[in-house]
C-alpha cells in the first residue's frame, strides 16, 4: 500500500495542540486574528459597562495603575471575566511560540518567554522574524526539552485555572 501524504493539521491543532510545526505566516496571521478579537472584545466590553475608552497603549502596558484608571467604574464581574476569557488566548499564545521557537530552529524552551510581561513583545516578533530552519521529524510522544516544554505549558495553564478560584 503506498504512503498517503500528509495531511496538514487543522486549525485547532495548529492552534492549540503540542507538536504541529507554526511557520512564521501562520505565526504572524493566527497570533494577529486572535490578538485584535481579544482587543476588541475587551475593549467594547469595558466601553460598554463604563463608558471608558480602553486605547490600544493602555491595553498592552503592564502597569496596573493605568488599568485600574479604566476599570475603576466597572462591574465587579468585568475584571473575573476579562481573566477567563483570557486563558484559552494564552494558551494558543504559549503553544504556538513554543512550536514557532522550535521550527524556528530555537529552543522549545525560548517561546515561553511569551509569558514574560514587555519581553514578550519581543520574543514575538523575534518569533515572526525568524526563517524555519529545517530539523530531523520527530517520530512519537514527546520526549526531553520538548516533554519538559509541554509540562511547562500545561503547569501554566493549571496554575492560572487553580488561581482564578
Amino acid at each position: 500500500m503506498p504512503d498517503l501524504p500528509e495531511r496538514p493539521p487543522g486549525i485547532l491543532a495548529t492552534a492549540m495542540g503540542l507538536s504541529a510545526p507554526v511557520s512564521r505566516r501562520t505565526y504572524l496571521a493566527v497570533g494577529a486574528s486572535l490578538m485584535l478579537l481579544k482587543y476588541g472584545v475587551d475593549a467594547g466590553l469595558v466601553l460598554a459597562l463604563t463608558g471608558k475608552l480602553l486605547t490600544p497603549m493602555i491595553y498592552l502596558s503592564p502597569l496596573r495603575s493605568l488599568w485600574e484608571g479604566i476599570l475603576g467604574s466597572a462591574p465587579d464581574w468585568l475584571v473575573g471575566f476579562m481573566v477567563i476569557w483570557t486563558l484559552p488566548f494564552a494558551w494558543i499564545g504559549g503553544t504556538m511560540s513554543v512550536r514557532r521557537a522550535r521550527d524556528a530552529g530555537l529552543h522549545p524552551a525560548a517561546g515561553l518567554l511569551f509569558f514574560v510581561p514587555v519581553l514578550n513583545y519581543l520574543t514575538i516578533a523575534a518569533l515572526a522574524a525568524l526563517p524555519t530552519r529545517s530539523r530531523p521529524p520527530r517520530s512519537g510522544p514527546l520526549v526531553g526539552p520538548e516533554r519538559a516544554v509541554a509540562a511547562a505549558l500545561v503547569g501554566v495553564a493549571g496554575g492560572a485555572t487553580v488561581a482564578l478560584g
